[in-house]
């Protein structure tokens, strides 16, 4: 129960910092141009008011989940990752690269941290295209990073904005 808790307070705090940080004239909305491939077993679809879509692992709990923003205003790729991490404790960004995805600039990282004393890890991909902000997104407590995280990939990959 206590990982399970942990899943939805890490995603909670994660996505409630994707803000933009000049004002909109228009409240932001959220993209209809996504296609991917669902995670399979052991992840089920889930529900966040934060994420557009999001996946659980029914054995670790570790989350795989999407978000988008889209307004005349979004923030820069750095600015759009340092908001999703306002979130984590003591956090250490482990890799960052910037990498073409959906053929567009984007920032992937790999960033150590703790949610109430608690180690996590997780894995997140930022990219910006058609005036909207993508936020592709694995969450795991620290332990379990590894026992999932191919799902993730395979899901990014398949994550496409039209």
């Amino acid at each position: 129960m206590r990982t399970h808790n942990l899943s939805w307070i890490l995603t909670l705090l994660i996505f409630g910092g994707c803000v933009s940080v000049n004002l909109p004239t228009s409240k932001p909305t959220k993209s209809k141009d996504v296609s991917y491939q669902e995670p399979g077993s052991p992840f089920r679809a889930s529900h966040s008011l934060n994420s557009d879509k999001i996946w659980e692992s029914s054995q670790t709990a570790n989350t795989i989940s999407y978000y988008s923003s889209c307004s005349e205003n979004e923030p820069s790729l750095k600015s759009s990752l340092t908001s999703s991490l306002q979130g984590l404790e003591n956090f250490k960004i482990i890799s960052q690269n910037n990498i073409n995805f959906n053929e567009r600039e984007a920032i992937e990282s790999v960033v150590d941290g703790e949610l109430e004393g608690v180690p996590v890890k997780l894995k997140i991909v930022v990219f910006k295209k058609n005036s909207c902000s993508y936020h592709v997104t694995y969450v795991s407590l620290k332990e379990n990073f590894n026992k999932e995280v191919a799902q993730f990939d395979k899901f990014k990959s398949s994550f496409l904005v039209k």
